[in-house]
């Protein structure tokens, strides 16, 4: 197997690492997700969208079985890794209280956003939306994409894409919680430099 040919296999394999272990994560949040929801729609997303997780993780072990070994030190495919070195200018004390305090502040706020939804509040939804975006942001782009959308929705009062998008952001941010725990810069950088070198000529 030719060198490239070897790097690109081994950043599918990492790839599908990251995405079967963010899938599990996921499947162990949503019954406790959905036990706590308040309102019953909320709560049916969960569950379904469990039985949907519970297929891709059997997918994922179906394509390639070594993606059920754990790789801790991989940032999760949710993470963008540049974005966060950024963020913290590859300071691994900066980027520790990072992580800290996204841990302890996000599920406060979505709490917030969820209870808006369940009140029907296009002007809190979107209050709520527009404080989760930039702290989504600085560590995830998909993140914060979705939580924009989520604002633009609730300031046009389009509430029945609100209850679709609130459980996806939910459950996007949960994943991203649980990512972020023993996030280094080292492996960062080693994030970056592995996705870089896909569009390196040989």
């Amino acid at each position: 197997m030719a060198a490239k040919d070897k790097d690109l296999n081994d950043l599918f394999l990492d790839t599908l690492k990251d995405i079967y272990f963010a899938e599990k994560q996921i499947l162990k949040a949503l019954p406790k997700m959905a036990k706590a929801a308040q309102s019953p729609e909320l709560k049916q997303a969960f569950l379904d969208h469990r039985e949907e997780t519970q297929g891709q993780i059997e997918r994922l072990q179906h394509a390639h079985s070594p993606a059920a070994e754990q790789d801790e030190q991989t940032p999760a495919a949710s993470l963008d890794a540049t974005t966060i070195l950024a963020a913290c200018g590859g300071d691994e004390a900066l980027l520790q209280k990072m992580c800290h305090s996204f841990q302890s502040r996000l599920p406060d706020h979505v709490a917030t956003l969820e209870r808006a939804l369940e009140a029907q509040d296009a002007a809190r939804i979107r209050e709520s939306a527009h404080k989760l975006c930039g702290m989504l942001a600085t560590f995830s782009v998909e993140a914060g994409n979705l939580a924009a959308q989520l604002e633009e929705c609730a300031a046009q009062s389009r509430l029945q894409e609100c209850r679709t998008l609130v459980p996806q952001l939910a459950l996007l941010s949960h994943d991203l919680v649980e990512s972020v725990g023993g996030l280094s810069v080292a492996a960062l950088q080693s994030s970056v430099a592995v996705s870089g070198s896909v569009g390196t000529p040989a």
